[in-house]
């Protein structure tokens, strides 16, 4: 094989990225959810963390680093996936994301009903002599073992990504609760692109030596540039938003490695992949689950206190941030005066120009002080976004 004939290959499988609708519809998701996450925190907090932008950049560009990385993995070890299961997974994204059932739109959930369907559909449908035939044949002679590797490596991906996330990645919200009294939440709402190169079943470049490391049917391969994409949502009421990110992160790190263990027993000992594909798909539904289950039974943190200010959220780069104040925390002194409400915040903090003192009751119930310059004509920069008392 010769550099020409891989920079060929690779110039057309980018080629085919951006051909691919799929590669459209998750970039246009990214901006849509920017968009309707910047209405809701002006119509919350009368301000926007980030521009709508912040989303799609956010979700590409971490996505294409660990892309590479998964396209290394794959290339280097000669795994290949069939073609009819990536375009199964093509159309089972883009019909998730379309039709907002963005909980489903994660590689083990569409890429272990790939594998399930590429198994199931030959023996419930079995036409001859047409087009829809020699990819049902193709289906029964296929193997489905890289498939399944690919899956639990891109399982493994998502979690990475969501162990990466940073303190400003959640979005603050407001809501009433049953009793009509003010509650606040965050909520991490994001769709990650992840371009890899996957080989497929072809005829441009040839095996050699040791190259591929997976056995395939004849010699043959071709480079593609596929466009994997990993949704979330979820809503945080009863915990620290960076922790609640990383802990269900780190449950879908281990089940990717759980996965990755599966898929390499399964070149040792021969059991039905479609089993495994199950197994991915639950395992994740489990997890998404019992997150929800663990936010829903947690002491709500963003209420409205006895005393004080609770703050729901922090602009970034704002003083606020600076002076380390952190989502949930309260706010009760300011400047050696009590504030019972908003108002009272910004006129004690004019009460001294040059350093405004604030008392701060974390989460642990401790009281600590914290100052920071505030100029008189800039009080309202401070960059608190609190949770409404009325």
């Amino acid at each position: 094989m010769d550099w020409i004939t891989w920079l060929w290959e690779i110039a057309r499988a980018v080629g085919w990225f951006f051909a691919n609708p799929l590669t459209y519809v998750i970039i246009g998701t990214a901006l849509w959810i920017g968009s309707k996450r910047v209405k809701q925190e002006r119509k919350d907090f009368k301000t926007r963390l980030y521009p709508p932008l912040y989303d799609v950049l956010v979700s590409i560009w971490p996505g294409i680093a660990y892309g590479l990385l998964v396209s290394i993995l794959v290339v280097v070890s000669g795994l290949f996936v069939p073609l009819e299961v990536l375009a199964a997974a093509a159309v089972l994204w883009i019909l998730f994301i379309v039709c907002g059932l963005m909980r489903f739109a994660t590689p083990a959930h569409v890429l272990g009903l790939s594998v399930i369907a590429a198994h199931v559909v030959p023996l419930i449908w079995n036409p001859t002599g047409s087009f829809w035939g020699g990819i049902i044949l193709s289906l029964q002679e296929a193997d489905l073992r890289p498939a399944f590797v690919l899956t639990a490596l891109l399982v493994l991906t998502e979690g990475l990504l969501l162990l990466r996330t940073k303190r400003h990645h959640t979005s603050p919200y407001l809501f009433k609760t049953p009793r009509g009294k003010w509650q606040g939440a965050h909520r991490l709402k994001r769709i990650w692109l992840l371009p890899a190169f996957i080989l497929v079943p072809g005829d441009a470049l040839q095996a050699i030596g040791w190259w591929p490391l997976f056995p395939i049917e004849g010699t043959g391969l071709s480079l593609l540039l596929f466009p994997f994409a990993a949704a979330l949502r979820l809503d945080i009421i009863g915990s620290v938003p960076q922790q609640a990110v990383r802990r269900i992160g780190g449950k879908i790190v281990l089940w990717g490695l759980v996965l990755g263990a599966a898929a390499g027993a399964a070149y040792l000992v021969d059991y039905p992949i479609y089993i495994a594909a199950v197994a991915a798909l639950l395992g994740r539904e489990w997890i998404t689950w019992s997150q929800k289950r663990r936010e829903a039974s947690s002491r709500p943190i963003y209420t409205v206190p006895d005393r004080g200010l609770r703050v729901a959220g922090i602009l970034p780069y704002s003083p606020a941030e600076k002076m380390d104040i952190k989502p949930g925390e309260i706010i009760t002194r300011v400047n050696g005066q009590t504030v019972t409400n908003e108002n009272d915040l910004y006129q004690a903090i004019q009460l001294n120009s040059a350093y405004s003192k604030i008392g701060v009751i974390d989460l642990n119930q401790e009281l600590r002080y914290t100052q920071i310059a505030v100029y008189a004509n800039e009080h309202y920069l401070l960059g608190l976004l609190l949770v409404k008392q009325e």
